[in-house]
């Protein structure tokens, strides 16, 4: 799970910082998992706000992307951008107006909620009107919200992001500060711990060192698979705004 919030009220973004990597589909009744990473999941670009969930591999191809293009323009072709598996919101700090959103449940108060954590999210602001602690209410109903709880506020421009590393170092960290939790004992072991004791998780450790496992913050499976239209409206954004070919 995670928990992204949009609050278009108090013009503010909010979401939790862990990524997992869920092995209950494969059979083991574990999740692998990592907080407070330099990856964020909230970025700032020029005068854009933008959050992201979903597969951390898609969404390092957009931050990438986005990077390349602002140096090189129309060098990358949006067209060719993946977007299956991922959620996105973006926001304008200058007028702070929402310009585009995928992958989001929305209220008509002017909030929108993404990700598996999303339900008691949207139902915690509806009553609190609060996007941090509907992101701290879904950690405590689901293991897989957690970690610190990053914010971006666009009218004040108050906000606690940490600084945003490359993909590889968060592959690292992924593996140095990781751990694992078990979900049929609720039992929770730093990821060389669990290792030592399950060799199944060195071919998992081998796949993400390697780059071929992503880590995700994970998103309502409705959205996994997104819809031509939705694809080409995003791209037709992206393209105005990022100046992409």
């Amino acid at each position: 799970m995670t928990t992204n919030v949009r609050d278009g009220v108090a013009f503010e973004m909010a979401t939790d910082s862990r990524w997992t990597i869920d092995l209950r589909p494969h059979g083991r009744p574990m999740i692998i998992g990592v907080d407070d990473v330099d990856y964020q999941k909230i970025i700032t670009v020029g005068d854009k706000l933008l959050m992201f969930g979903g597969n951390s591999k898609v969404i390092n191809a957009w931050k990438q992307a986005i990077s390349l293009n602002a140096h090189y323009p129309k060098s990358v072709n949006v067209a060719s951008m993946p977007t299956d598996g991922m959620a996105i919101s973006i926001v304008s700090l200058t007028t702070g107006e929402l310009i585009t959103e995928q992958g989001y449940h929305t209220v008509p108060d002017g909030a929108g909620f993404a990700g598996t954590g999303y339900k008691d999210a949207r139902r915690c602001w509806l009553e609190n009107r609060d996007a941090r602690r509907a992101v701290e209410t879904a950690m405590q109903a689901d293991c897989l919200t957690g970690g610190t709880v990053r914010f971006f506020n666009y009218r004040t421009g108050e906000n606690n992001l940490a600084p945003d590393r490359s993909f590889e170092q968060f592959n690292s960290e992924f593996l140095r500060k990781g751990f694992v939790m078990y979900t049929d004992t609720s039992a929770k072991l730093p990821i060389a711990q669990a290792a030592a004791q399950d060799n199944h998780l060195h071919e998992v450790i081998n796949q993400v060192s390697a780059g071929e496992l992503a880590a995700t913050a994970p998103c309502d499976p409705s959205y996994d698979t997104w819809s031509q239209a939705d694809k080409e409206q995003l791209h037709a954004t992206m393209r105005d705004l990022f100046n992409f070919n």
